[in-house]
């Protein structure tokens, strides 16, 4: 969990998500924009994560024999 730290802080610092997250909880307790950014991130860390397994399922012949012969569980 905290090796992916890093990527993350700095997939925020490249965004100017993070100077709006910062102004909507310090400044202005705008919890709702708060929280929509930090569920905008989390689905762009879920769907990068689920494509890169797809594509290493594609190319790699010993994952796709091996959810093959499991059945897909």
């Amino acid at each position: 969990m905290f090796n992916d730290l890093p990527i993350v802080a700095v997939v925020l610092g490249m965004t100017d998500a993070t100077s709006l997250l910062i102004e909507a909880l310090a400044m202005t307790n705008d919890q709702q924009l708060a929280a929509a950014i930090l569920f905008l991130l989390a689905l762009v860390v879920v769907g990068m994560n689920f494509a890169t397994d797809v594509i290493l399922a594609a190319l790699d012949p010993r994952v796709k024999r091996s959810v093959l012969a499991k059945g897909g569980v």
